[in-house]
Order: C-alpha cells, then sequence, then structure tokens
C-alpha cells in the first residue's frame, strides 16, 4: 500500500469513527442539544465533501499527466523519426560528417548556413571531397575549376576592377600586389567556407 493509500484509509477510518461516536453520543447522552449534532454532522458532511473533491481533483490531475505523458512520447518518436530521416538524408548525399559537424553548435551552423545562403554557396559533402581528393590533379582542378566557376568569376572581376582603378595611376608591383591582396583576403572566405551553386 503506497503512502496515498494509506493515508485516505487513516482518514475514511477516523470519518468512520466520528459517525460512530455522534450515534454513540445521540444514543447515549440525551441531554445533548440538537444544534450539537446538527454542528458536528456539518463539519463531517464537509469533510467528506472535501475528501470527495480532492480525490476527484487528484484523479483528473493523474488522467490529465498520464495524457501528457503518451503526447510527449508520441511527439519525442516523431522528432525521433525526422532526426533518423535527416540523417539518412544525409549519408544518402554524401555527407557522413554529420557528427563532426553538430560539435560546431547551433549557432555556429546556422551562422555559416545564412552566410552560404546569401552567397548562393554550398560546402561539398565529405564523401565528393573524399572522391575529388582520390583523382588525379589535372581531373581534381577541372572539376574544381568547374564547381568554382561563379568564385573564379568573381576573383577575376575583382582584379580586372583593381587594374581598371590603377590603370590611371602608376604604382609599383609591391603596391599592385598589396592592394590584389586586400581585395583577394577579403573574398578568402569564399574559397575556405564553400562552393558556389
Amino acid at each position: 500500500m503506497s503512502d496515498d493509500e494509506k493515508i485516505v484509509a487513516q482518514f475514511e477510518k477516523a470519518i468512520k469513527q466520528m459517525q460512530k461516536d455522534l450515534a454513540y453520543l445521540a444514543t447515549n447522552k440525551p441531554n445533548l442539544k440538537d444544534t450539537f449534532f446538527d454542528k458536528q454532522n456539518k463539519i463531517l458532511r464537509a469533510l467528506i465533501e472535501y475528501y470527495q473533491y480532492t480525490q476527484e481533483h487528484t484523479q483528473t490531475l493523474e488522467l490529465d499527466f498520464f495524457q501528457y505523458q503518451v503526447e510527449k512520447r508520441k511527439q519525442t518518436k516523431r522528432l525521433e523519426d525526422k532526426i533518423i530521416s535527416l540523417e539518412a538524408i544525409c549519408i544518402s548525399h554524401g555527407i557522413i560528417d554529420f557528427p563532426y559537424l553538430m560539435n560546431f553548435g547551433k549557432k555556429t551552423l546556422i551562422r555559416e548556413a545564412t552566410e552560404l545562403g546569401k552567397e548562393k554557396r554550398m560546402r561539398l559533402p565529405y564523401l565528393l571531397n573524399e572522391k575529388l581528393d582520390n583523382l588525379e590533379s589535372g581531373e581534381r582542378n577541372s572539376i574544381l575549376s568547374i564547381l568554382q566557376r561563379g568564385i573564379n568569376e568573381d576573383i577575376n572581376n575583382l582584379i580586372k576592377n583593381l587594374n581598371d582603378k590603377n590603370k590611371h595611376r602608376l604604382l609599383t608591383k609591391r603596391e599592385k600586389r598589396e592592394d590584389l591582396l586586400n581585395e583577394l583576403r577579403q573574398k578568402k572566405h569564399i574559397l575556405n567556407n564553400g562552393i558556389e551553386i
């Protein structure tokens, strides 16, 4: 028997004992007034009503909690299914390093995804990079050149713009190189962080 069941049993026993005591007093003490018994009966009724209310309320809370647990289990199952589906999609698209990427944390991943999305770029899947690494350097460079066409065009346009800006200025080779390097450093994250799509 649980602690709650013991308390309920003791309460019921006490109420029954009070009823017996009142019945005894009514039989054996005729000089007690009816108002005394009315008052005692009201107290007993109030205790019984309160007891019934708490029992019903407790049952309602237990039922609500049970339904909440059932819903939570369903929700957890749905989320687990979505996670497993997402992992399967990652694996089928060659992204097998997602456990490693998950260690970056939500903020870092969202920031990177936002930057890549704004620039219409993507990170190459792990298995594709692995396959590229196993190709001969000429083949690898050809494929990367195709994949990085947009980035290469951006870099070429940047160099052209720098040359146009500097056409009328006479700069030493060192100054030209420093200006170009500064501009290229600003675009460096493109090469390091992803490929244009």
